[in-house]
C-alpha cells in the first residue's frame, strides 16, 4: 500500500470540536520534520514548526473506532500531534517510522481553511516520494491520507501569510 486518500473523513462538527481541542492547548515552536538520525549529517538547521501533542477521547475513541472501520484492521494509537506550519515554514522529507517494522502507520487529517477554490493561493500540499517519484495532496479541509510511516513525505507551508495550515497526524501500531 502507498496511501489512501479518505475524503470528509470527519464532519463539520468534529471539526468544530478538533478546533476547540486546539484552541484550548499549548502550541509548541520545537517541531522539526528532520529526524534525530538526519540531524547530524545535514548542513543547515532543520526548519522549526508549531505542534501540539493532544490527549483526547475525541482522538484516541471516536476517530481510531473511524479509522479502524475504514481501513480493517485494529490499531494502538501511538502518539497524536497536531502540526502548525506558517508561511515559510516548509517541512523536510521524513519518515514517521524508520525501522522495517511494517506494521506503522500514520493518518493526516486536514482541518484548515484549504478548499479546491483556493489552494493554488493557499498551497500547503502534502508530498510523498516513493520509488523517486513524487506525488503531491492537496490537503483539504476534512481530508484524510492514511499511509505506511516508512513512507518519506513532507508537509509544505502555506504559500500565503494570513494561513495557518494544520494537519493532526496519528501515529498508529496495528495490533492483532
Amino acid at each position: 500500500m502507498t496511501f489512501k486518500l479518505i475524503e470528509n473523513f470527519i464532519t463539520n462538527d468534529e471539526i468544530d470540536e478538533i478546533n476547540k481541542i486546539i484552541d484550548e492547548s499549548q502550541w509548541n515552536y520545537v517541531n522539526s520534520s528532520t529526524g534525530e538520525e538526519l540531524k547530524e549529517v545535514m548542513r543547515v538547521p532543520p526548519i522549526t514548526f508549531w505542534a501540539i501533542i493532544i490527549k483526547n477521547k475525541i482522538f484516541e475513541e471516536k476517530i481510531l473506532k473511524r479509522i479502524e472501520k475504514r481501513m480493517g484492521k485494529k490499531f494502538e494509537v501511538l502518539e497524536v500531534k497536531v502540526n502548525g506550519q506558517t508561511y515559510g515554514l516548509d517541512g523536510s522529507w521524513h519518515c514517521d517510522h524508520v525501522d522495517d517494522d511494517d506494521d506503522r502507520y500514520t493518518l493526516l487529517i486536514y482541518v484548515s481553511e484549504i478548499y479546491p477554490y483556493n489552494i493554488q493561493t493557499v498551497g500547503g500540499y502534502t508530498y510523498f516520494r516513493i520509488d523517486n517519484n513524487v506525488t503531491g495532496i492537496e490537503p483539504y479541509r476534512k481530508r484524510a491520507v492514511f499511509f505506511d510511516a516508512r513512507i518519506e513525505h513532507k508537509g509544505m507551508a502555506p504559500k500565503t501569510k494570513n494561513i495557518l495550515r494544520t494537519s493532526v497526524a496519528f501515529r498508529l501500531k496495528e495490533i492483532q
